[in-house]
């Protein structure tokens, strides 16, 4: 319990203090160009948005057992909420930096375009090569 305290302080002093210092060294960008400066920032709020992303994800789910094992409970809807949101936080998170980071969502749109090009082109090709 006493390391679960300590994580829990670590965690909300650390994050907050790291993230303020960031965005305020964004804020002197005399040695950096704009492109590289609007591009610091998205990857700030991309951290930012899978930060709280994380912090849902797992510090619901231990609210609900620190809860139980205090207060005890019956309630099985949690634990399977709980089961859920433990499960599933690192897909959000992907989700998450996907959607927020403008180089990703590029890369992942050229990817998809390029292998349905070629679902395409192959599937093209067997049609011709059934009909002939």
């Amino acid at each position: 319990m006493i390391t679960w305290l300590a994580c829990i302080v670590c965690t909300f002093s650390v994050i907050p203090t790291t993230t303020i210092y960031l965005n305020s060294h964004l804020r002197n960008t005399k040695n950096m160009s704009p492109g590289v400066v609007k591009m610091q920032k998205m990857l700030l709020s991309s951290l930012i948005v899978q930060t709280f992303v994380h912090g849902m994800m797992l510090g619901v789910p231990n609210i609900l057992f620190i809860y139980t094992i205090y207060f005890g409970s019956n309630f099985e809807v949690g634990a399977y909420v709980s089961f859920i949101c433990l499960t599933f936080h690192g897909f959000l998170s992907t989700i998450a930096m996907i959607i927020f980071t403008k180089p990703i969502q590029n890369g992942i749109s050229e990817i998809f375009h390029f292998v349905v090009e070629k679902l395409l082109k192959v599937g093209r090709c067997k049609s011709s090569y059934v009909s002939e």
